[in-house]
């Protein structure tokens, strides 16, 4: 769909062409996996009607792909930044511009899936030491000069690509296939809950840089920097080129586990095996909550966000859940 674009870490342009949305290795791959299954099926099934099938499926496929097109995604207008006291600015060490600033101009999948999601307004700027904001920025400061081994995996864990600028949906999606492999449920049931994982997700994302770009705060490293005089401080990964609050990690992980809890219930025990391939154990949670509290808190240990977005954001995610939940109704 148009509105699924691809990332490039660095620069955050979208991939938009077939070529970049599905490079030749995919397309191979998908090729043959479709040619594997129309034998499997004409074992049993005559050619005229996978031949019907098919072109049906394109249909619906071309169908969906055009209403796409529709739901405002904009990557032309230009954006300008609004300078001022406390506002954001490119961070170091990429000092990238901003990215996706007309995110939040995207049509909703549920018409209403924000309602009475709207955030609680950042706290306020200042450069006073006694101040409720240089508070926030200096927690985030001191726990960089004595990050615990424990503290550093979390950040690590949950930034998800080597450069920390995902927004966390993916791990999420990881964490949902271990649970229906465990689980094995039937079909229908395994593919409503993706829909509904991906579909507050994607409400979620929407929400996120709407905000981002309606409050245009400024990231901890900008701010220790300058007004705490520490030229040389970084965050433990790079900071993402956008705007501070809210905290994308935390709001598509509230959306994410509310959606779990909703499917698999509150209590759920799991393990989280997403990186065992590049070297980091599983890690056990006792609820989906639990984890996403901790991929919030990951946000403040890794340095990129102060501790009242992640709380405020997490619980923005949830309410998403929610209204997606209530308003779509699946049919068997």
């Amino acid at each position: 769909m148009a509105r699924l674009c691809q990332c490039r870490y660095g620069n955050y342009e979208p991939l938009l062409s077939p070529h970049d949305l599905c490079p030749a290795a995919n397309k191979a791959a998908i090729d043959s996996l479709e040619a594997a299954n129309t034998a499997l099926y004409q074992k049993d099934r005559p050619l005229d009607e996978l031949n019907r099938s098919a072109d049906f499926e394109k249909t619906i496929a071309t169908a969906v792909f055009e209403w796409s097109k529709t739901d405002g995604y904009d990557n032309t207008t230009p954006f300008s930044l609004p300078a001022g006291e406390g506002l954001w600015v490119p961070t170091p060490p990429g000092l990238f511009k901003a990215a996706l600033p007309n995110w939040g101009k995207n049509r909703l999948l549920v018409s209403g899936s924000d309602m009475g999601t709207d955030q609680q307004e950042p706290i306020p700027y200042s450069i006073a030491p006694s101040s409720a904001y240089y508070v926030q920025v200096k927690e985030v400061y001191d726990i960089s000069k004595s990050l615990t081994p424990e503290q550093k995996t979390i950040a690590l864990f949950w930034a998800d690509d080597p450069d920390g600028k995902s927004y966390g949906g993916g791990h999420w999606m990881s964490i949902l296939n271990q649970v229906l492999a465990l689980q094995k449920p039937p079909l229908d049931v395994a593919t409503l809950a993706y829909a509904q994982m991906g579909i507050a997700c994607s409400e979620a994302a929407i929400c996120i840089f709407k905000e981002k770009y309606k409050y245009n705060g400024c990231r901890p490293v900008t701010y220790i920097r300058t007004v705490m005089n520490e030229p040389s401080w970084n965050a433990l990964i790079a900071t993402p080129p956008h705007p501070e609050y809210p905290s994308g990690h935390a709001l598509i992980s509230g959306a994410a586990a509310q959606t779990l809890t909703q499917l698999f219930g509150a209590n759920y025990t799991f393990t989280d095996n997403s990186y065992r391939l590049v070297g980091f154990p599983g890690r056990l949670y006792h609820s989906f909550e639990e984890a996403a509290i901790e991929a919030g808190n990951s946000r403040v240990y890794a340095g990129i966000h102060y501790r009242q977005s992640c709380d405020v954001s997490r619980e923005q995610g949830k309410l998403i859940a929610r209204n997606v939940a209530q308003k779509v109704k699946f049919k068997r």
